[in-house]
């Protein structure tokens, strides 16, 4: 059974954790705990049981912004972002609760390395594809070449074309030209009914293009544009389209009116770029992550994957629940205020765009009716216990999203599953894809049924789902997350710089992006709205309870919806160079809005931290300008005068 032997190891170890209480059952929302007896210098044992409790998650007012950038009421000073979830934790004030984005950063770092791994696979080749991408366009253009000198007019330069086409990706891919025989001068576009066809002529090739076509589709997402398949079951013989006038003609203007967009292999659909595509071309397109957030809250936009979506469409509906909290199971368990909705949508704004640039009570015996002793009354004070951010469904749905993906690559995979190693900056990873594509799905199972354990719900699972791992896997789940908590600086992840800047499309005034600035600490707060059953484990001692509110640290990325005036994005040294120099969320987001593909100076005028845009300080210089200019005007006809 995969990881046996490592669950046996978890179940026997011994955590080192700093919390004081245990869980006789992992699956079930009691814990065991002790409270100091000086009348006999002894421990007495009690139990809480979370099941019947309910609790309040609440925000007190921060430095926090929502998403459309309105201040929360009470704003003490503007907040220093940190690079990483280590250097924020170091600056945090109360024990660090694993949040949605930290959790999801654990499935990032997984995720990143499987595409690194399938891209390497692809280039290198993988059994079903021989010797990989650039052997497949190699072939292509060995089809092409006598094409292209067959013929005459239209169709001798459809066929040259498509041979210009596909030369350029070999090119682009690190093949030369003097291996392909080809001249110097290539043409910038194919013709897509010339290059159909020879694909059409070569079944090897077809069903290579195939291939990839369907393994992006299961790794992202279906895609709006035609590949070649879609062109042959639309016109039929591509070949005998493009060489008669008429079908020629006809097929042309089919293309023109559908708006037929054609790549050899499709980027992927996305939700929020259909939005876009439904959004004014003024106006709201400039603002399109609040929009998103109300298409999805009003039921104009479900990120609910159907029969055709991929990989990516299962991480975005994972995502909903944040925004639809009062449809969740945990919400009949948690009471939250409008600050943490609020700290909902930017958790969801966050990790979205991580996505787009990753979880027995015993019977009580009967006692004889023998007059007990005295019971001595102990004092006791019982506060919330939570190991991780209670949204279980959001883990539930990355844990199905992630088996989705196994079902994908074993479609596609075979016998690589045990060779492929995912790939992190480079570096190989010691595990193969599947042993850790198990670990990571396993892991956020893991995280939904703790999740449930500290809110008193019972996990709902599907028949068959975990088998009979469950109390593995949340056992797995808790040893990683005490584990970071105990010592934050041994887990790599959290030494990770998350930020990041993703281009979404092209408006009016430049490129909208979006961006991850930095982490920051939270400070929230958890109590009892109902309380659990406390009681004493130990005959004559009776509990005096007293409920307290607990503090939590969540570390919290800073999202920002921002539009450059220019049409190249940053690269990521150049995005974290500027974010390491203005440090705030307000000089990051001036200094990208003024961004001319240098990084803008903050130091002019002497007005340095004042909050002046670049365009008032040039009309501030201009206005000096012109008083010089006039000051010496005056005192150029003063001289003059004097002289006379």
């Amino acid at each position: 059974m995969r990881y046996h032997l490592f669950l046996i190891v978890i179940l026997l170890t011994t955590l080192n954790t700093s919390l004081t209480y245990e869980r006789p059952d992992p699956l079930k929302p009691i814990r065991i705990d002790t409270v100091y007896d000086s009348s006999t210098d002894t421990n007495i044992e009690y139990s809480v049981d979370d099941t019947s409790a309910t609790f309040s998650i609440t925000i007190p007012e921060t430095l926090t912004k929502d998403i459309e950038g309105e201040r929360y009421e009470k704003i003490i000073e503007e907040t220093p972002l940190y690079p990483s979830y280590l250097k924020a934790a170091e600056d945090s004030e109360y024990p660090v609760l694993p949040s949605i984005e930290f959790c999801s950063q654990k499935g990032k770092f997984f995720d990143d390395g499987v595409y690194s791994a399938i891209e390497v696979a692809l280039e290198i080749g993988i059994s079903q594809i021989n010797e990989g991408r650039q052997a497949i366009l190699k072939d292509m253009i060995t089809a092409l070449k006598p094409l292209s000198k067959q013929g005459s007019g239209r169709v001798r330069k459809a066929y040259s074309d498509a041979l210009a086409f596909t030369s350029t990706a070999f090119l682009l891919g690190g093949g030369t030209i003097e291996e392909l025989g080809l001249p110097d001068e290539i043409a910038k576009e194919a013709k897509t009914l010339a290059l159909c066809s020879a694909i059409d002529k070569n079944d090897t090739i077809e069903t290579r293009i195939r291939f990839l076509n369907d393994l992006f589709s299961g790794l992202t997402n279906p895609s709006r544009y035609y590949n070649p398949e879609h062109y042959k079951e639309t016109f039929g013989d591509c070949g005998e389209t493009l060489e008669d006038d008429a079908l020629f003609n006809s097929a042309h203007k089919k293309a023109k009116e559908d708006r037929m967009m054609f790549a050899l292999i499709p980027p992927s659909m996305s939700k929020e770029v259909d939005l876009m595509y439904q959004l004014p071309v003024t106006g709201d397109i400039e603002n399109l992550m609040p929009e998103l957030i109300k298409a999805i809250r009003d039921g104009r936009l479900s990120l609910e994957p159907d029969e055709e979506s991929g990989w990516y469409q299962y991480q975005q509906y994972a995502l909903e629940c944040l925004l639809k909290f009062n449809e969740t199971r945990e919400s009949s368990k948690l009471s939250v205020d409008d600050n943490y909705i609020r700290r909902l949508e930017t958790a969801f704004a966050s990790v979205i765009t991580q996505a787009r640039e990753t979880h027995i009570k015993s019977l009580e015996k009967y006692i004889t009716e023998a007059k007990p002793p005295p019971e001595r009354i102990i004092e006791v004070t019982i506060y919330p216990e939570f190991t991780l951010e209670p949204m279980a469904t959001y883990y539930l749905r990355v844990a199905r999203g992630y088996g989705f993906l196994e079902k994908i690559l074993s479609n596609y995979l075979d016998e690589e599953w045990y060779e492929l190693k995912p790939l992190h900056n480079g570096k190989a990873s010691e595990e193969n894809l599947k042993k850790y594509l198990d670990y990571i799905k396993d892991l956020f199972y893991g995280f939904y049924i703790e999740s449930c354990v500290n809110i008193g719900i019972e996990p709902e699972l599907e028949e068959g789902e975990l088998e009979d791992e469950a109390g593995g896997v949340v056992n797995q789940a808790r040893r990683y997350l005490q584990f970071w908590q105990d010592a934050l600086s041994g887990d790599p992840l959290m030494g990770e710089d998350i930020r990041v800047i993703v281009p979404v499309g092209m408006v009016e005034r430049g490129m909208l992006c979006w961006a991850v600035l930095g982490v920051k600490p939270v400070v929230i707060n958890v109590a009892y709205d109902r309380y659990p059953v406390v009681k004493s484990e130990v005959p004559g001692v009776k509990l005096d309870v007293n409920y307290k509110t607990r503090k939590y640290t969540i570390l919290v990325p800073e999202f920002a919806e921002v539009i450059i005036p220019t049409s190249e994005p940053l690269n990521r040294d150049e995005f974290r160079n500027l974010c390491d120099k203005y440090k705030t969320r307000e000089m990051i987001i001036e200094a990208l809005e003024s961004y001319k593909g240098k990084l803008e100076e903050k130091k002019f005028l002497g007005l340095e931290g004042s909050g002046l845009t670049l365009l008032a300080k040039l009309s501030i210089l201009l206005v000096i300008i012109a008083v010089a200019v006039i000051a010496m005007i005056l005192i150029f006809r003063y001289i003059r005068k004097k002289r006379e």
